[in-house]
């Protein structure tokens, strides 16, 4: 699979990205529909449903970081969203139809394989774990309100 992997920052390929990076650009994407902003509350909740995982403080502010400096992602406060190159490559990887995991797992290669080429700006997101704590509340809050709904309305 070829997948365009963002901007040309430097001359030189200073660090691949890998899976931690390739988790969470997924699931800023389908947090916020390839080019929305989306709170971070949705981006921990498509992690979740990605990876059935919760990722921590670190994965998420060195994933933006790199992501960021790849010019795949782009940060407003604790607000996320693709750039331009970050949804066209989203758009080239979700155009298979594959599972998540898959997908997850042929971005990883395809990063592994051809990096983008960063970091020459660098986000240093000033996440704090209370802003991380009320963002997971509120994803918490809501995978439960909606998996009592679906128990209620017998489809779970």
């Amino acid at each position: 699979m070829e997948v365009r992997t963002g901007a040309v920052l430097t001359a030189r390929r200073k660090r691949s990205l890998t899976d931690p990076q390739a988790w969470i650009f997924l699931s800023v994407g389908d947090a916020g529909g390839a080019s929305d902003w989306t709170d971070l509350d949705k981006v921990i909740g498509m992690a979740d449903s990605n990876n059935h995982a919760i990722p921590s403080v670190a994965e998420l502010r060195q994933a933006v970081r790199l992501l960021t400096g790849a010019d795949l992602v782009e940060r407003d406060g604790n607000r996320l969203r693709l750039t331009p190159s970050g949804s066209e490559t989203y758009r080239t990887v979700n155009a298979v139809r594959e599972g998540h995991i898959t997908r997850f797992l042929n971005l990883t290669k395809a990063w592994e394989a051809a990096p983008p080429l960063q970091v020459a700006a660098q986000d240093d997101w000033p996440l704090t774990d209370e802003d991380f704590r009320t963002s997971w509340d509120a994803y918490h809050e809501r995978f439960w309100d909606t998996y009592r709904k679906l128990k209620e309305e017998g489809r779970m």
